[in-house]
C-alpha cells in the first residue's frame, strides 16, 4: 500500500478493484472488460506532485482493462463501415474515459 506517499511505488493491492459486498459472486465481463469493477479502482487523483505513482497505477489499471491501446495509439478507431468494430471500439472509449 502506497499510504498516500505520491513517491511510492503501488502493490498488487492497491491497482485491485474493491468488489467487496458485490452479489452475484462474479462481475460481468465483456470484451475483457471487468464492468463492475470500472469505478471501484481507489486511485488518487492526479496532482502536479503525484503525477510518477499515479502514471503507474494508471497505466496498470488500463491494462488491466485491455484499453491500453486506445491511450497509446496501437488501437486505432476502425473505419466507420465497420459498424461491429466501431461499437466496440466506442465501448471501450468509454471505459477509457471513466477510468482516467
Amino acid at each position: 500500500m502506497t499510504n498516500g506517499n505520491p513517491s511510492a511505488v503501488a502493490t498488487t493491492s492497491d491497482l485491485q478493484p474493491n468488489v467487496s459486498g458485490m452479489s452475484g459472486g462474479s462481475l460481468p465481463v465483456q470484451s475483457g472488460i471487468l464492468k463492475g469493477a470500472i469505478s471501484t479502482y481507489k486511485i488518487e487523483p492526479l496532482k502536479e506532485e503525484n503525477w510518477v505513482a499515479w502514471s503507474i497505477r494508471m497505466t496498470t489499471i488500463l491494462k488491466l482493462q485491455k484499453v491500453y491501446g486506445l491511450v497509446d495509439g496501437t488501437k486505432v478507431k476502425p473505419d466507420e463501415n465497420h459498424q461491429e468494430a466501431m461499437t466496440a471500439w466506442e465501448e471501450r472509449d468509454l471505459v477509457t474515459q471513466v477510468l482516467i
